[in-house]
């Protein structure tokens, strides 16, 4: 039986939650990402991508794949009451009060890598809805991020594996006592939690570490009395994540592995040098070049599904295709999914219209920017 694939009417286009885009029939399968994830022998791994590139909804299902399924106690389901498994083995699976029938992914048939389906604890932070208005904001936002991830492990309370101080301070946490002067202690409590309550290394997923320092950067980022220089507020915000990534990324005694996603290559040195076995994965680079942006067979077979005219098929191409990641070419999914939802398959510039480039803008008339682009015009 074939993946489903189909991007239908019915909805999930927008989504990165990886379950209802399965459920919704508007998944196209990349679940071998997970396959080589695991198999990536780095400790710390960074992809970075543009945005809506599918990093977030890659993120969903790696988190799917790897967490283990627990009850109020956090005590492990048994196999026949698990939820995840199906949507990479098939099965049924109820939908509100329908009953949807899926399809196994092609990562079903990969043995090796199916033995860690539901296997570890996972911590997933995403930081792409932060508030960068200033550091008070991105600091709130924070505390938000960190107020969901202690909330989700809160069964944390009943371990047995918890002695009362440790459950007294998870209290604290769960209570919104989340004191940034303490942050390191904190990110270290709730790894120590995870590892403690299942003996087992925790795998640890950041989803768009930049946003908020990146938009911070050309919010406030420069010093207004030396351009050249970053401003107090903003070298406060890289240490803010500073504190957050570093006691999260380099825990030898707690960490199974981390994967982060990104859009830049920024303050990098800064914010992962002491962290050990780090590996970047950029657009130049090979690997998982596949699992993001949809490839010619899958476009292909998008269109087949859609009943797409021959015509129609080339001016697609000349619109959402052109990308080159790692040698590979590849179409622009948001587009493509947004097309494929229009009964009329409207042909638009969809990805423009789903967010601002006036970052490119700033860029291109910083002054030190200026001087390399004049530099590398003039003739040798």
């Amino acid at each position: 039986m074939e993946t489903p694939t189909t991007i239908p009417k019915r909805g999930g286009i927008g989504s990165d939650d990886f379950k209802k885009l399965v459920i919704k029939n508007s998944y196209v399968d990349k679940s071998l990402f997970v396959k080589e994830i695991i198999d990536d022998e780095n400790d710390v791994i960074l992809i970075t991508r543009p945005r809506r590139w599918g990093k977030s909804s890659n993120m969903s299902l790696l988190k799917t794949f790897l967490e283990l399924e627990v009850d109020k106690a956090g005590n492990p389901l048994p196999e026949a009451q698990k939820e995840n498994p199906v949507y990479f083995t098939g099965g049924d699976v109820l939908d509100k009060f329908e009953m949807i029938q899926l399809a196994p992914l092609k990562l079903a048939k990969h043995e090796a890598t199916m033995q860690h389906l539901g296997q570890y604890p996972v911590i997933m932070m995403s930081f792409k809805d932060i508030v960068c208005s200033s550091y008070a904001t991105i600091e709130a936002g924070i505390q938000d991020v960190l107020g969901f991830v202690f909330a989700q492990h809160k069964y944390l309370m009943f371990s047995e594996h918890l002695d009362s101080n440790e459950k007294n301070r998870l209290s604290g946490y769960l209570k919104g006592e989340l004191d940034l002067a303490h942050l390191q202690k904190i990110i270290k409590d709730l790894l120590s939690f995870l590892y403690n309550h299942f003996n087992q290394k925790v795998w640890v997923l950041i989803d768009e570490y930049d946003n908020a320092i990146h938009k911070a950067y050309f919010k406030f980022g420069k010093d207004e009395e030396n351009p050249y220089q970053f401003s107090a507020e903003f070298n406060n915000v890289l240490e803010l994540f500073r504190n957050v990534m570093g006691p999260l990324l380099k825990s030898a005694t707690h960490l199974e592995k981390g994967v982060v996603t990104g859009i830049l290559r920024i303050a990098k040195a800064n914010l992962f040098s002491e962290i050990n076995n780090f590996t970047e994965y950029s657009v130049l680079d090979e690997d998982f070049a596949p699992y993001y942006g949809f490839t010619a067979a899958e476009v292909d077979m998008l269109c087949n599904q859609q009943n797409i005219s021959a015509d129609k098929r080339i001016e697609i191409k000349q619109w959402y295709n052109g990308y080159n990641y790692g040698g590979l070419e590849l179409y622009n999914p948001w587009s493509m999914a947004r097309c494929l939802f229009h009964g009329s398959n409207e042909i638009k510039n969809y990805w423009e219209e789903s967010g601002s480039f006036g970052f490119l803008t700033k860029i291109m008339i910083d002054d030190d920017v200026q001087k390399e682009i004049q530099a590398f015009m003039r003739p040798p």
